[in-house]
């Protein structure tokens, strides 16, 4: 698969596509180096052989490199992750557990057509739904997501969540470039029965 077609999957100011322009660029500058040696009429095919695994050895640490680089993004991505999330309920604060309760209470009284009306427009109506069980309030299903989402967007903004989707996307589109990149430069070598993950780890 053409590692273009990686590339323009991604932004055009997507830093991720360094990473795999560069991955890319170690491909091509083994292939030129394979082709070296092998028009290299000194050495036997023999010859030829180990030398291109000498140069594949010193070239796959780079992909190592790489996929640290990778890595790092990710864990970054997964903190970013794990600091969107509802506000926690403390069931130590009564007052609020009665104000819920009294919410949960009234919106029982009204149309499910107004319940999801009040919930979309006040947080404290649907804090009071997220934060119970479906039963207790008679709302569940798709609503109930597109709720959390509502108030997830309420506290992050929806740039940030969109921010966060999109670099999830992006670190998966690298992930799957590297892997082609490494199967290529591992066929130069003459190595394609190695497993990508298993080299220069």
């Amino acid at each position: 698969m053409n590692v273009d077609y990686f590339v323009n999957k991604l932004p055009e100011k997507s830093l991720h596509r360094n990473t795999i322009q560069m991955a890319r660029g170690a491909v091509a500058r083994f292939s030129r180096e394979v082709a070296d040696i092998k028009s290299d009429r000194r050495f036997t095919a023999a010859g030829h052989a180990e030398k291109i695994k000498a140069a594949a050895e010193t070239a796959l640490p780079y992909f190592a490199d790489l996929r640290a680089l990778q890595a790092n993004d990710r864990r970054a991505l997964e903190r970013r992750q794990a600091e969107i999330k509802l506000e926690p309920v403390d069931r130590k604060d009564h007052w609020a557990e009665h104000r819920a309760r009294e919410a949960r209470d009234f919106l029982r009284t009204i149309p499910l057509h107004e319940r999801q009306r009040l919930a979309l427009a006040d947080p404290e109506f649907a804090a009071a739904i997220l934060n119970a069980p479906p039963a207790l309030t008679g709302i569940d299903g798709d609503f109930r997501e597109r709720l959390a989402q509502v108030e997830l967007e309420r506290l992050f903004g929806a740039d940030e969540l969109q921010a966060i989707a999109e670099e999830s996307k992006a670190l998966d589109v690298v992930d799957e470039a590297l892997k082609v990149t490494q199967e290529q430069f591992l066929r130069e070598a003459g190595m394609s029965n190695t497993k990508p993950e298993s080299v220069a780890a």
